[in-house]
Formats: structure tokens, sequence, C-alpha cells
């Protein structure tokens, strides 16, 4: 755990939807974070809206599903919620 908030490393992102939303969640983060860098990818043609790996040198990646960015396939507040708290 750290107090610094996570680096974001974007792989892919249309047109930085997902970073933005990422660093959204981090102001709303409360407490230390669990991971020192957050790597985003996204793209069509997934089963899932967001898709999430921790690796152990701390490192969380989220593959969101991009049409999310458009109002397709919300998540639940309780899903955003978790997250917040996972990072």
């Amino acid at each position: 755990m750290q107090d610094t908030a996570p680096e974001v490393e974007v792989l892919s992102d249309f047109d930085g939807f997902f970073a933005r939303l990422v660093k959204e969640w981090i102001k709303r983060h409360k407490g230390a974070f669990n991971h020192s860098k957050v790597v985003i990818t996204s793209g069509p043609y997934r089963g899932y809206d967001v898709k999430w790996e921790k690796t152990e040198e701390g490192v969380l990646k989220l593959d969101f599903y991009s049409p999310y960015r458009l109002g397709f396939h919300l998540l639940p507040k309780e899903d955003e919620q978790e997250m917040v708290d996972m990072l």
C-alpha cells in the first residue's frame, strides 16, 4: 500500500475516455493505494465491460470494452465502487 496515487499508463484508449475515468476513480479513492501503476487498454469485441488483472509488481491492468465510453453497458454503481476501492 502507498499514499501516492498510482501512475496511469495508457496503451490503447481511442479518445482518452478511459484515462479520464480512471483518474476520476483515483480522485474518489479513500486511503492508501493498493497499486503503484494502472495500465489501460481498450477495444471492441470484449465479453465484458472491464476486466482487471493484478500483478505481483503492484500493477493493475484494466481492459475496457470500447463501446462502454459511448454509454453502452454502463457499470453498476456497486461495480464501479469496487473498482475505485481496488486501486
